[in-house]
């Protein structure tokens, strides 16, 4: 990329928008001290990323903009573009495909700054990224400014390091490189956090194994308790239903009863309303009559009024009367006191005005002299300045010519010293030995072939360890399978003993049995062992009998007598055998489907199974039925029971129903765990052995990577002492071929600057011959000078003093006319205002005169023998009101008795209307239990029998729940909770599989990366020292400079210099 334009706008003096083209490779900025040269240079340090305020001169960043002058305002905004032609494609990244790359910085007082590359935001991380590698940025070393070479110089060795990695264009490749060591970080921290994650999931999916067993558990009880609910709200709807319809018809007949008593009451109204209206008829009269009384009585009132009025206005306007006429008597004599001021007034006028016509003459003639006089002086000025001039430039001359042959004299000195420092360099430099150069190239062969066989090596303990991977996920696969196997065994085995359990957990019963010491008998289910297919069939028979006591009668003794709290069967073993009753040898006795048992049971169980036989087949019911004797049943694998006379189907309505089928699991459970225990134990073992040869497979790659760094940094020390010797071979010769040149330059310079200062000195002494001619013709022009100065200055004194004398004969003129002014206003203001004194004498008499003082008398007398008139009319309408008041209140006592008789009516209305309400609520309640219980209701009628009731259901009910708690705390979400556990256990594997393999590659990278950085830094520090060495040498006229690395390891070690 090249630079083509810089635009700047606000950005310190360049406050108005700025455009600096730059058409070749070399452009030069040149101006006086203080005109914004270093601001250009700083403002491309600025876009490019710069954040230090004190690399900008400033305090804050906001100082970069434009803060205002005596002549411009402050902005509050600043902008630096870069525009650079890419047509080579150059740029890094997406930008190489743009012909134009623009780079754009603004910052906003307040607000910071923001970055656009082609006018799309972008982080300042991207335009540092975009010149990665290529010298420039925020402080890059291409960027060279004030104090920049002192910095390089006292840099510490690590800063030098910077300086060749940006030289070496290596700074993108580090950044590349930390980005993957952060990577591989959070790779490692990862795959650790998902391998704890992974011990977790597998310690909680066993938890849920176990609970979700008992979760299916739960469900299966659930939907038959729903059923039983939903039928048992059916019949409570059905009873609503009922009630509610009574209580419907006992509200219609109240209401109807209540109707006839509301007619009377509303008759009564009607008959109270008439009389009402009589009464405000009557109110109405007496309100007219008090309007007229009233308003004659007001009538009085105001004549009255107007007598006292008249004559209190009358001795008013007399007395007004003689106030005017005392004003007129004063306004007269002010009136000739004003005319007599006014004629001494107009007397000093005239005196004022001829003052003044004399003052401007005088004053005219004066300024007509000054001219003459100024010209005069400007003239002898500009002859003094000349002569001035001429002399310091004289002087000035001299001067110049005297540093020139001081200049020259030093560097004829300093130039006769570097001869004698050249020769004597030629004299001393040394050629370096070749023999060690040879065996540095055969160490580094050895070096290398070492590098390359270690890589091999771990090349194939990185393929051994990938195999043993494989088996180590395949081992954990089988291993989670063979736990979700243990753990969901004995999650059954727990949920089977907390049901078989729950059978005995009434705490009254259990307390009785510890008195009676039957407190560790065992029950009948425990001791027996049925044929599978006649499990139901014998719980049927035996009913409550399964949960049997069996104990021995003589150690029962004496409780025998004592009642136990609750329901109870007691079997006795070792009681001698009874003889069985003889029956048909077709018929099996059900006895016989019990596999195992204690001996001393078997009396107890030939007792309570005696007379029953197995119901083989459907088809042979008739004919076994016949061969019955009385007492005796079938009874077939459903639990169903046939006599010879009656049928008893077999349904689920006790806590011992499965109890044998639960214990048969139970026991087979118990027999399978050490089995799966087992197969745990041999995969887990196999697991371990895996982990240990991957452990030891990873302990030896550590091993070889270490060997294989060394191998590394030996191979790269060798490179390193093979470079610095070809260095200075090649040094050596290129130094002495400079010293010879520079020898032959620094004579042809001595021989010309000897003649430059024969030449110089002959200049200066023909100046010196001018200079006493120019000093005397300065003298004579400046005394001249002070002579004019003199009658200019005297000539516009006596102008100013003229100026000021008619300025106050002009004030005092001014100040005579406003007095004359004034008082001719004042004597217009008098004259006003005895004319407006006289109108009012003349409208004040007038008044008097028209006052009719006799009428007024007259119309009062009048108007008080209207009021006595009104005063009897409303008497007499005051007594016609009270006669229909009494009626009034006749009818209103009769309206209220009808009004007491509706009360009691109402009442037992409300009451009935409450109990009806009661009854519907009761309805809608059963409905919304229906409609929350979410079956069908005409389905539930037909499950439901004729004969069911409610009191039936709702044991059911009760008897299912029983069941539902004893399962104990439900986790609901078990299955759901497993299967996504599952799931995410699964996936997480496949993760850390992942993390392994991008652990893996990420530091392939790192490898690959340092072998490319180092090959590329080594290059350009042989590069950098040999033109460093060559630089040195010419800058300070021999001798000899070098760079040379302060460790082993380039991409880690300092550089020092050495001269």
């Amino acid at each position: 990329m090249r630079l083509t334009h810089l635009k700047l706008a606000g950005f310190k003096s360049f406050v108005d928008p700025t455009t600096i083209h730059l058409h070749g490779q070399r452009v030069g900025v040149v101006g006086p001290n203080g005109c914004g040269k270093s601001n250009v240079m700083e403002s491309v340090r600025w876009v490019l990323g710069e954040s230090s305020a004190k690399e900008m001169r400033a305090d804050a960043m906001d100082a970069v903009i434009f803060n205002g002058s005596g002549n411009r305002k402050p902005i509050s905004r600043a902008s630096v573009e870069l525009i650079f032609d890419n047509s080579l494609g150059g740029a890094a990244g997406a930008w190489s495909q743009y012909a134009e790359i623009s780079v754009k910085r603004v910052i906003e007082r307040e607000k910071g700054s923001t970055y656009y590359i082609n006018n799309s935001a972008v982080r300042r991380r991207d335009v540092a990224d975009l010149f990665l590698g290529t010298g420039l940025g925020g402080r890059a070393y291409a960027i060279i400014g004030q104090n920049t070479i002192s910095r390089i110089v006292e840099a510490k060795p690590e800063e030098l390091r910077i300086f060749l990695e940006e030289a070496a264009g290596i700074s993108k490749y580090k950044e590349r490189r930390r980005e993957t060591e952060l990577r591989l970080r959070d790779t490692r921290e990862n795959l650790t956090r998902v391998e704890d994650i992974c011990r977790e999931l597998q310690k909680q999916i066993t938890k849920l194994e176990s609970q979700a067993v008992v979760t299916q558990q739960y469900h299966a009880l659930q939907a038959t308790f729903k059923l039983a609910e939903g039928q048992l709200w059916l019949l409570k709807k059905r009873d609503a239903s009922l009630n509610w319809e009574k209580a419907k018809l006992l509200v219609e007949q109240l209401v109807n009863q209540l109707e006839a008593q509301t007619a009377a009451l509303r008759k009564s109204e009607s008959e109270l309303e008439l009389s009402r209206q009589a009464h405000y008829a009557a109110s109405e009269g007496i309100n007219a009559a008090q309007a007229t009384y009233y308003e004659a009585n007001a009538e009085v009132s105001n004549l009255e009024n107007l007598v006292k009025q008249n004559t209190e206005a009358r001795e008013r306007m007399a007395q007004q009367l003689q106030q005017l006429a005392q004003s007129i008597a004063r306004n007269t004599s002010n009136t000739e006191a004003l005319q007599q001021d006014l004629v001494q007034l107009n007397h000093d006028l005239a005196l004022a005005q001829s003052n003044e016509q004399e003052s401007s003459a005088a004053l005219a003639a004066l300024k007509l002299t000054l001219p003459e006089k100024e010209y005069l002086l400007n003239a002898a000025t500009k002859l003094a300045q000349a002569s001035h001039q001429a002399l310091n430039e004289a002087n000035q001359r001299i001067q110049v010519e005297r540093n020139n042959i001081q200049f020259i004299n030093q560097n004829i000195q300093e130039n006769q010293q570097r001869i004698q420092r050249f020769e004597g360099e030629l004299g001393r430099l040394i050629m370096p030995n070749e023999s060690d150069l040879y065996a540095t190239e055969a160490s580094l062969q050895q070096a290398q072939n070492l590098v390359v066989t270690i890589e091999k090596n771990l090349q194939s303990q990185r393929a051994n360890e990938t195999a043993l991977q494989a088996q180590l996920t395949q081992l954990r696969d089988s291993q989670n399978t063979a736990q979700r196997a243990l753990n969901q065994a004995d999650a059954e085995m727990h949920s089977l003993q907390k049901m078989q359990q729950s059978l005995h957990s009434e705490s009254k019963l259990n307390d009785w049995l510890a008195r009676a010491g039957l407190k560790e008998s065992a029950y009948l289910w425990q001791k027996i062992k049925i044929n599978a297919d006649w499990r139901v069939a014998i719980e049927s028979v035996l009913g409550a009998k399964l949960n049997a006591l069996i104990t021995n009668k003589n150690k029962f003794g004496s409780q025998s007598e004592q009642r136990p709290p609750s329901a109870l069967v007691l079997g006795f073993d070792h009681q001698p055998e009874v003889k069985q009753l003889p029956h048909d040898a077709s018929l099996t006795p059900l006895i016989q489907m019990i596999e195992e048992c204690d001996a001393e049971l078997k009396p107890v169980l030939a007792d309570w199974l005696q007379g029953t036989y197995l119901l083989l087949s459907k088809d042979a019911i008739e004919a076994a039925i016949h061969k019955l004797q009385l007492g005796e049943a079938l009874v077939n694998q459903q639990g169903d029971i046939f006599g010879r006379y009656s049928v008893s189907y077999h349904s689920t309505q006790s806590n011992f129903h499965g109890v044998l089928e639960r214990q048969a699991q139970l026991d087979l459970l118990k027999k399978n765990q050490p089995i799966l225990l087992n197969d745990l134990n041999t995969i887990e073992a196999s697991l371990k052995n895996i982990e240990n040869q991957l452990q030891l497979v990873r302990q030896q790659q550590q091993q070889e990577n270490a060997e294989l760094r060394q191998a590394t940094l030996q191979q790269h020390q060798m490179q390193l002492k093979l470079a610095q010797l070809q260095q200075a071979r090649q040094n050596a010769l290129e130094r002495e071929k400079s010293i010879q040149i520079d020898l032959a330059a620094t004579k042809q310079k001595l021989a010309q600057l000897m003649g430059d200062k024969d030449n110089k000195q002959a200049l200066q002494d023909a100046t010196v011959a001018q200079l006493n001619a120019l000093d005397l013709a300065k003298n004579n022009d400046a005394i001249a000078k002070r002579q004019a100065e003199q009658a200019y200055f005297l000539s516009r004194d006596s102008i100013a003093q003229a100026e000021k004398n008619h300025q106050e004969f002009g004030f005092n003129l001014k100040l005579i006319n406003n007095k004359i002014n004034y008082l001719n206003n004042k004597l217009n203001a008098y004259f006003e205002e005895k004319i407006v004194i006289e109108l009012q004498q003349k409208e004040l008499e007038q008044t008097l005169l028209l006052t009719p003082m006799d009428t007024l008398k007259a119309n009062l007398v009048e108007a008080i023998n209207i009021k006595q008139n009104r005063e009897a009319s409303l008497a007499r309408a005051r007594d016609h009101l009270a006669e229909q008041e009494q009626v009034l209140q006749n009818h209103e006592r009769a309206r209220m008795q009808n009004e007491q008789q509706l009360h009691p009516l109402r009442d037992h209305l409300e009451q009935h209307r409450l109990n009806e309400q009661e009854a519907r609520l009761t309805f809608e309640q059963c409905q919304a239990g229906l409609l929350e219980n979410g079956q069908d209701e005409q389905t539930l009628a037909v499950s439901l029998s004729e004969e069911a009731k409610v009191s039936d259901l709702a044991r059911k009910s009760n008897q299912i729940q029983q069941e539902i708690n004893a399962l104990g705390a439900v986790n609901l979400a078990a299955i759901q909770e497993l299967n996504a556990e599952t799931e995410r256990k699964t996936y997480l594997d496949s993760q850390m599989q992942d993390l392994k393999q991008a652990s893996d590659t990420l530091e392939d990278a790192i490898r690959k990366i340092d072998r490319e950085t180092r090959d590329k830094l080594m290059h350009t520090f042989n590069t950098a020292n040999q033109h460093f060495c060559e630089l040195f040498a010419t800058l300070f006229g021999g001798g000899q400079a070098r760079l040379e690395l302060l460790g082993d390891e380039i991409l880690d070690t300092g550089l020092q210099v050495f001269a």
